[in-house]
């Protein structure tokens, strides 16, 4: 596939055109206090748009794969009068954090860079609307590489690849299922009857990867992430959870929210992943706008044979589905930004199991937007959006009777709104939770996961 999109052009010596799709991620002053832009982008080039027009007109099923940049902004604020960076930085300046606009694409240069050249390259281009990251492409294994992305042009969204949203929008909203009844009867199918359950976490780096074995059979996935960075897939715990993760065959995928980090570890799973049930928030609503590579995913899962299970905002601050034996539950917070936690975050879903012990899975919402009633002690919690600065958790849980465990999806490779929380530690363990990152597991001598029985 990569032979075929040439998603990295200057490998290959290739003049394609391409297009990005921009998210801002988070403002911050850096050490020179200058402000940077933490960005996200999907992107897409020409290659790739001729051929999901071809698969449109012909009826076929396009491929799962992701296009993504990550990176921050390396142009310096006193060159701001410089058109050339004057006017990017004011369309950016008014997007709203967090959220895609699907009706401007920014038109973009991708620039190769070594490590040991990367001071380099940002002072060349200090003054030009330029960032500093990484281009992922997934085709599985997983391909990154070390670019700058200079913004070359702002322009609405090129014909063709309007017209493969339609398409996509289409193909999503005749197939999801989004009212109550729909969703309690197709979950009732998967999860009817649970009498034993194993809980595993792994270490997938600044990501989130739980699953579940029912009854010993039946498989589920609480988000399917693993970490975008390069650097940091290549370590051997890493590589040891993906080569896991590829075997493990599920009947539900359970999303807490659509960021790449909960679900970039589809490109390397079973292919039962691919006709299984999903449920996961409605980002038709949720989002202004959604990024490239979730429309792309939806449509192939909805085109392979998928049950999509939309939760909408009629479920806010509730409960979404008990199974009939009242040990799996899955919540939804509420839309609104609390403490830089976006709203597609805390809008996302939350899974509560009671067995004989009880766990608590938070996805990335922020502490005060979980629902109240789901405010009690657990022995096992995930601590939600890797341990970030949020509301101190006695806002969501009791004092623990015994000594519980609070784990956290802690990559070494880390940045923006993604550092632990300093004082993460001392308020957990003021309410009788040991703190755990997922980076430093060493479970029976297994250092790539924990299993909770």
């Amino acid at each position: 596939m990569i032979e075929m999109f040439r998603p990295f052009p200057f490998e290959n010596n290739s003049e394609q055109c391409v297009y990005a799709q921009l998210i801002i991620r988070e403002l911050k002053i850096n050490e020179d206090g200058y402000e940077n832009v933490i960005v996200d982008m999907s992107l897409i080039n020409n290659t790739m748009i001729d051929y999901e027009v071809e698969n449109c007109e012909s009826n076929k099923n396009s491929p799962r794969y992701f296009y993504e940049f990550t990176g921050q902004s390396i142009w310096d604020n006193h060159y701001y009068d410089i058109k050339d960076i004057y006017y990017p930085y004011l369309c950016i300046k008014k997007m709203q954090l967090g959220e895609y606009n699907n009706e401007i694409m920014h038109k973009v240069r991708i620039i190769p860079i070594k490590e040991d050249e990367e001071i380099i390259y940002k002072r060349e281009f200090r003054k030009s609307p330029a960032f500093y990251g990484e281009i992922l492409f997934s085709a599985s294994p997983i391909i990154a590489r070390k670019a700058i992305i200079i913004i070359e042009d702002i322009c609405e969204t090129p014909k063709q690849l309007k017209r493969i949203y339609d398409v996509w929008n289409s193909s999503i909203h005749n197939s999801l299922i989004s009212d109550a009844n729909g969703i309690e009867l197709e979950l009732n199918n998967v999860l009817n009857y649970v009498n034993n359950l194993d809980v595993n976490i792994y270490n997938v780096g600044q990501a989130n990867c739980i699953y579940l074995k029912m009854n010993n059979e039946i498989g589920a996935f609480f988000d399917i992430g693993i970490t975008r960075s390069m650097k940091c897939r290549d370590k051997e715990s890493i590589e040891q959870s993906l080569k896991e993760i590829s075997g493990l065959d599920a009947k539900l995928v359970i999303l807490s929210h659509w960021d790449l980090d909960h679900i970039l570890g589809i490109s390397y799973a079973h292919e039962s992943l691919n006709d299984c049930v999903w449920v996961a928030p409605n980002f038709l609503h949720v989002y202004n706008n959604v990024s490239m590579s979730v429309k792309r995913l939806c449509n192939y899962l909805v085109n392979s044979g998928a049950k999509l299970l939309l939760v909408d905002e009629s479920f806010s601050n509730r409960i979404v589905y008990r199974s009939p034996c009242h040990k799996i539950e899955i919540w939804k917070g509420v839309e609104k930004s609390v403490n830089n936690i976006s709203k597609a975050n805390n809008s996302g879903l939350i899974l509560k199991l009671s067995l004989n012990k009880k766990f608590l899975f938070l996805g990335d919402c922020e502490n005060s937007v979980v629902p109240n009633r789901l405010r009690d002690s657990y022995e096992y919690v995930m601590i939600s959006h890797h341990g970030s600065k949020m509301s101190n958790p006695n806002c969501l849980l009791k004092m623990s009777a015994i000594n519980s465990c609070a784990y956290v999806s802690y990559g070494e490779e880390s940045s923006g709104n993604f550092h632990l929380n300093d004082n993460l530690e001392d308020e957990y363990k003021k309410l009788n939770y040991r703190l755990k990152k997922t980076c430093d597991l060493d479970f029976d001598n297994v250092k790539y996961k924990v299993s909770l029985l």
